[in-house]
């Protein structure tokens, strides 16, 4: 668990931050990873985003570096959100992709085995290899995207 603050290591803190790691943190401009990782943990575990910021004040930051955190921490965590939902996306569109591609490779096949049954005594036939290739294409692009 973060522990921010001194104190006994069982005992959890509320707040990402000491006072005095703070005032340095001002002082030097920057502000400490432990504040963005403590923000985005209580947002990924259903925390309001004002909730936090309070947390982050009341710990000592300033307004501007308070709102510096959230913005980050809200903009990763919908980040990683949306990735989450297009990779869900693409598994269904590979998965569609293979099926319509198989089927296609598959009646460029029948259509070629059937025409040249029939032309077994001598005639013409069909060879539809642009469906053939067309549905093998399209089905190894569906299992590309399934596997990504």
């Amino acid at each position: 668990m973060f522990n921010p603050t001194p104190g006994k290591p069982d005992e959890p803190q509320a707040s990402p931050s000491t006072p005095n790691q703070k005032n340095d943190a001002a002082q030097e401009g920057n502000i400490p990873d432990e504040a963005y990782t403590y923000a985005l943990e209580c947002l990924l575990k259903g925390s309001k985003p004002s909730d936090v910021r309070r947390s982050l004040l009341d710990a000592g930051y300033t307004q501007s570096q308070a709102d510096e955190i959230i913005q980050v921490a809200v903009s990763y965590r919908n980040n990683s959100e949306a990735n989450a939902h297009m990779s869900g996306e693409s598994r269904q569109d590979g998965s569609r992709n293979m099926m319509i591609g198989g089927i296609i490779c598959l009646v460029g096949i029948v259509i070629t085995f059937g025409t040249l049954m029939s032309a077994s005594g001598g005639g013409r036939y069909v060879i539809a290899w642009g469906a053939i290739i067309f549905g093998g294409i399209q089905f190894f692009r569906g299992l590309a995207q399934s596997k990504s």
